[in-house]
């Protein structure tokens, strides 16, 4: 199949937004809260992983959601014109 060979090569590393980087607390990891990671958390630690030879990152969902891991995506619907 072409198109797909740079995932033969893919080293992937699953980023949980929440728990990732970008915050600091002191709350504890093992509860089921939001901790504040985020997108600039990880833009900051892109050399880190480039560094540890990560070249391909999934990344949890970053919609609105009632859950710290970011799969229980909520939604509200809008109007369109």
């Amino acid at each position: 199949m072409a198109g797909v060979d740079w995932f033969n090569k893919a080293i992937i590393y699953h980023i949980l937004i929440d728990r990732f980087a970008g915050f600091e607390s002191t709350k504890n990891w093992n509860k089921p809260e939001f901790l504040g990671g985020n997108i600039r958390g990880i833009i900051g630690e892109i050399a880190y992983l480039k560094q540890l030879g990560i070249n391909t990152l999934w990344i949890s969902p970053f919609y609105k959601t009632s859950a710290y891991h970011g799969y229980h995506i909520t939604y509200t619907t809008l109007n369109c014109v």
